[in-house]
């Protein structure tokens, strides 16, 4: 048992690997990443829109466009939260 144990432990660090993560990091930012928070940042831009509007006149429609608005941007958030 302590031969099998040693000999699990030979440290060959497999210098085969190739694996290129800097690859694999950059496509993450670039299909992942980005898209959410860009989508965050036009949610946030739309919401500001809708409550601006909403301020500056009053009405049942601004309050529940602002409302919409202000699910989308909430959901923008959540997506954007998960790579935080």
């Amino acid at each position: 048992l302590i031969l099998v144990m040693l000999s699990a432990c030979g440290g060959d660090d497999n210098p085969s690997d190739t694996f290129d993560r800097t690859a694999m990091l950059t496509a993450y930012a670039e299909k992942l990443i980005r898209p959410t928070f860009t989508a965050l940042t036009t949610a946030n831009d739309e919401l500001l829109t809708a409550v601006d509007q909403f301020v500056s006149a009053p009405s049942e429609a601004n309050l529940d466009i602002a409302q919409q608005k202000w699910t989308v941007a909430y959901l923008a958030w959540q997506h954007v939260n998960s790579y935080n």
